[in-house]
């Protein structure tokens, strides 16, 4: 008669044994991906601070300044000219219809 116990106990120490197993890997599995996390964490915080501090050196430096500048002139030039081009144009066609009057 012992041996049908001892089998009953074997299988629920098993059964136990399976368990604690999976308590534990669970455990490890979720240690492991907090770690990852915080690691992910803090490497996107660095990415993050770098490329502000590119940013900012690139914004300051002589030649982003200096093109800005250039740009700002010549973005009033190029305003200039396409209101004397308007100008001209309109000038042109009271000239041609003027012309057209004394034709005919």
């Amino acid at each position: 008669m012992a041996e049908p116990k001892n089998a009953l106990y074997a299988t629920l120490g098993t059964g136990s044994f399976v368990v604690d197993r999976a308590k534990k890997f669970t455990e490890r599995i979720q240690a492991y991906a907090n770690d990852y996390r915080k690691w992910a964490s803090s490497n996107y915080r660095d990415l993050v601070n770098r490329g502000e501090r590119i940013t900012k050196s690139i914004r300051t430096s002589a030649p982003v300044r200096r093109a800005t500048s250039q740009t700002k002139t010549a973005r009033t030039q190029v305003k200039s000219a396409t209101t004397s081009v308007r100008k001209a144009l309109g000038a042109n066609v009271d000239a041609v219809q003027a012309a057209a009057k004394k034709v005919s």
